[in-house]
């Protein structure tokens, strides 16, 4: 599109380089020296002749073969991306048009541009189909890293986020949306045939993780070039996969500055959805990681911790009820971190997103401490209990270290 009022290919020097191009860098070739050809010969024959209508005699042959043309290339057409940008690249060239104040063409860009429409509309459902009635067992792997195809939806709706940016149309906007809920449904029954709920959340963190970098950081590639993907085209898994881990590496370095960030107010609606489930699963994911792990001291925090225990309850706490806790956390706890911070690097796709979920974890971890440690000083005979109390200043040093560990 930044290329949209450069001059029309010269067909013997392509063919002499040996390039080769994308239909809609031709189909732009091809209407800009329709254009200029149009508006040279209109302003003749208005000035020569005096009259509009010779133009539209000497022009009928060529209209005729661009129809002929388009109209065998149209059917067979299932690029969605080149579909939309062709219905840009006429927008625009009406836009040059009426600046121009010539209107020759206006009857011909209508027509292109309502010709279009259906077919970029019939080729996204197609996608949109493609996702509905995907076979979830077949699409299944082992494996809680991104997904090819959510990899391949993130390409397709940055492109199309791209597309739309000057446009703000809102039935392309209705129709991600509708792209959106079908691929959310998809990845939750991909996630399902995980046997634990655990592996459940990391593949759908791992996932969303990926849609929102991709979301962010294609945005930036696309200023500089165009690009696209195929939903409904199919590629040989390890293919994707490698293509994947490539993309990945190129993506890292800008995505320093990201990490697990919220959504900027110019991220948009998807980009936000994502984020929400991100956040959200995040949460999930740092309870069931401490459950493994201190499973004892958050069920007795979140059951018995509140109460008072002075009160004259039928069951007050006693520092025998608490001891196991407070020895059992001392004894082990470093371990239980380090063990933690390896269930993390090895989970997560990026390691700055893993970061942030550990970190969230041991923030956690420490509140879950803190509360432990309030509720044994109301204790009678609490103070028994201080030699071996961990003390806040040592979990947090803990926190601060596997902070710089990425």
């Amino acid at each position: 599109m930044t290329e949209i009022d450069q001059p029309a290919l010269i067909p013997h020097i392509s063919e002499a380089s040996s390039l080769k191009y994308p239909y809609e860098v031709l189909f732009r070739s091809l209407h800009k020296l329709l254009m200029d050809t149009a508006t040279s010969e209109y302003l003749f024959c208005d000035d020569f002749f005096g009259e509009e209508s010779i133009f539209y005699e000497i022009f009928a042959g060529p209209f005729a073969v661009i129809d002929e043309h388009f109209n065998s290339i149209l059917p067979n057409c299932y690029d969605a991306i080149g579909l939309m940008l062709m219905i840009r690249i006429i927008h625009q060239h009406q836009l040059i048009m009426s600046r121009r104040r010539i209107p020759c063409l206006d009857s011909y860009l209508d027509k292109v541009n309502i010709s279009l429409w259906p077919r970029f509309k019939m080729v996204f459902d197609l996608h949109l189909g493609s996702l509905r009635n995907a076979n979830v067992r077949t699409l299944w792997e082992d494996d809680i890293h991104p997904h090819y195809v959510m990899r391949r939806y993130a390409e397709f709706t940055a492109s199309l986020i791209h597309l739309n940016v000057e446009y703000g149309d809102g039935q392309l906007e209705l129709n991600m949306e509708r792209l959106r809920m079908a691929v959310d449904e998809l990845l939750m029954k991909l996630a399902k045939l995980f046997p634990r709920p655990k592996l459940q959340i990391v593949f759908l963190i791992n996932n969303y993780d990926m849609t929102i970098a991709v979301l962010k950081v294609r945005t930036m590639i696309l200023h500089a070039g165009y690009y696209k993907i195929f939903i409904c085209t199919e590629v040989e898994i390890l293919q994707e996969q490698l293509y994947y881990y490539a993309l990945w590496g190129s993506l890292f370095l800008i995505k320093l500055s990201f990490g697990c960030q919220e959504a900027s107010p110019e991220g948009g609606k998807i980009q936000m959805h994502f984020e929400e489930l991100l956040k959200s699963n995040t949460a999930l994911f740092v309870e069931e990681l401490l459950l493994e792990h201190f499973s004892d001291l958050i069920k007795f925090v979140k059951t018995r911790a509140s109460e008072d225990p002075s009160s004259s309850s039928d069951k007050p706490i006693t520092v025998a009820e608490v001891e196991p806790l407070v020895k059992d956390f001392a004894s082990r706890w470093k371990a239980a971190i380090e063990l933690m911070h390896k269930d993390v690097i090895t989970s997560f796709s990026n390691f700055l997103c893993g970061m942030e979920i550990l970190r969230a974890a041991l923030t956690q971890l420490l509140l879950y401490y803190t509360r432990l440690s309030d509720c044994i000083k109301r204790i009678n005979g609490g103070s028994a209990l201080n030699k071996d109390l961990v003390s806040i200043s040592s979990i947090m040093y803990e926190i601060r270290k596997y902070s710089r560990t990425f």
